[in-house]
């Protein structure tokens, strides 16, 4: 008796895998030996093997349907209890049996049909749903995953091997930094307490004014766009009036025209008039002299914040980002993504 062949084909990488996975120890008891070769405490040993496995991708298998919001994981985890309870009764009939080949026999037909019976159309169902809502990038995005085992429990047995959290060299790494380096493990460390002490009660600007003052930063730079300019004028009042020392510069301040860096007048805004770059490496490059010990931005363009970030010395925190069209708030374009602004943001 063989297994269907759609046990290994489901087009699922991590279900074939383990699939595959789970065969190869089967013929090792079986398909590749001679069954009568093998000692009583040999078989059990085997099984014992297969138990332990039949636990791990049984797991695994659960994280998925779980992280992808599968609507038959009670009733598929029903069928997993039922092989394992299946596994572990022929286990302990090993314990027992005198002729070991007739019992290797015996379990293998006895699996096989079980499996071609009740796990192979149920685990094909899986990819079909897979399949069906374009979840193959599940491995490569932690968006997709609704389970969040890395957030809400230490078991590693949890974790799916499609999950970051098995990157654990990178882990390890990061972790050394954390303890390592004094800044990095006082900024880390300090972003927690700001986030437990203010949880759901204060604002971002109070946040940030917190963050601040458990840093001990006395000096802070605030990089504006000039089209935020009395906010950020307000936003640098509030600083000093906590006893901070503020430096800021505006996105505009270096006075030089944007054909400087080779951008044709058709592509100003006002082509043919004097159109000043924006100079957010200019803006970090003052910070840096100014020695500040943490920079804040406000509204730099999209790019902008990013030489910014690339060329500050000190940390960078943001205060607010820039949308011109919905108040400097983005995310309203996420919730309205699937009415409103379905169309644009689709169709681009």
């Amino acid at each position: 008796m063989k297994i269907r062949k759609e046990f290994t084909q489901t087009g699922i990488p991590l279900i074939d895998e383990q699939h595959k996975k789970f065969l190869r120890t089967a013929e090792e008891l079986y398909l590749h030996h001679n069954p009568g070769e093998f000692t009583p405490q040999e078989v059990k040993a085997k099984l014992e093997e297969m138990q332990v496995y039949i636990l791990e991708h049984f797991d695994a298998e659960e994280f998925l349907m779980l992280s992808i919001n599968y609507p038959k994981l009670e009733e598929h985890k029903k069928v997993h209890l039922q092989f394992k309870e299946l596994i572990d009764r022929l286990t302990v009939e090993s314990e027992s049996t005198s002729d070991t080949a007739a019992f290797v026999k015996y379990f293998s037909n006895t699996v096989i049909s079980w499996i071609n019976e009740n796990l192979v159309d149920i685990d094909n169902e899986i990819a079909e749903y897979i399949k069906e809502n374009n979840l193959f990038d599940l491995m490569n995005s932690c968006t997709k995953c609704k389970a969040q085992f890395c957030n809400r429990t230490e078991d590693a047995s949890k974790i799916s091997t499609t999950c970051a959290t098995n990157e654990k060299e990178i882990i390890a790494e990061s972790l050394k930094e954390y303890k390592q380096n004094e800044e990095v493990g006082k900024i880390a460390f300090n972003s927690a307490i700001v986030e437990s002490e203010g949880y759901c009660r204060d604002i971002r600007l109070l946040e940030i004014i917190n963050f601040a003052r458990k840093n001990n930063y006395k000096k802070l730079g605030l990089a504006f766009c000039v089209g935020l300019r009395e906010e950020s004028e307000i936003a640098e009042e509030i600083l000093k009036h906590n006893e901070f020392e503020v430096i800021s510069a505006a996105c505009k301040f270096s006075n030089v025209d944007k054909t400087e860096l080779g951008i044709d007048e058709k592509d100003k805004l006002e082509p043919g008039s004097f159109e000043s770059i924006c100079n957010p490496v200019g803006q970090a490059m003052l910070f840096n002299k100014e020695k500040t010990d943490l920079n804040i931005l406000i509204g730099l363009c999209v790019g902008h914040d990013s030489l910014f970030f690339k060329y500050s010395d000190a940390p960078v925190t943001v205060f607010a980002v820039k949308d011109r069209v919905l108040g400097h708030n983005p995310l309203a374009a996420v919730y309205t993504s699937k009415s409103y602004y379905k169309k644009k943001l689709y169709n681009t």
